[in-house]
Formats: C-alpha cells, structure tokens, sequence
C-alpha cells in the first residue's frame, strides 16, 4: 500500500467543494491516509456540514480546531437520520 498522494488529495478537495456535506465515517488514521483529515478541515472552512461517527474527544485530539464544528453521529442511523434532517432543511 501506499500513502494517499498530495494530488490525490487535491483531487478529492475539488470534489469536497462540490458537495453539499462530508461524512467522515471514522476510519483509523495511519501513515497512509493521515492526509485524509485535511478534507474535514477544508469542509469545514468552506462552511459545509462534517457528520462524524467519531467521538469528540477524538475528533479534538486529532483536529481540534473544527471539533466545535462538526456534528457528530454515535451510530450509522443517527448519520442517516442527520444527514436526512439536515437535506430537509437546506434542500
């Protein structure tokens, strides 16, 4: 396996800005993909909403700075119900 490239990254950034939310579905951080917490941040910045099943202690030990910012779902259907709640209110 190889680490997730910078133009990799650059690649799924431009897909992060033409979507309309991003779901971080809690996958383990290692050497490989440790960049994939830039698309949460760049999320973020852009104002989209982040779903997380990741708890807040750990979302604020891994990226502090949008732990506020986030919202986090315990479950995969308390993700669904979210994201469907939010799609109602913003179309």
């Amino acid at each position: 396996m190889f680490p997730v490239s910078i133009d990799e990254i650059e690649k799924a950034q431009a897909l992060v800005e033409k979507s309309h939310c991003v779901i971080d579905a809690g996958f383990t951080l290692g050497s490989l993909n440790c960049l994939n917490v830039r698309l949460m941040i760049r999320a973020v910045e852009m104002n989209k909403p982040v779903f997380t099943l990741r708890s807040r202690s750990e979302i604020e030990k891994i990226v502090p700075e949008i732990a506020s910012s986030v919202i986090y779902c315990s479950t995969k259907s308390s993700l669904m119900t979210g994201i469907i709640s939010w799609i109602e209110q913003n179309g």
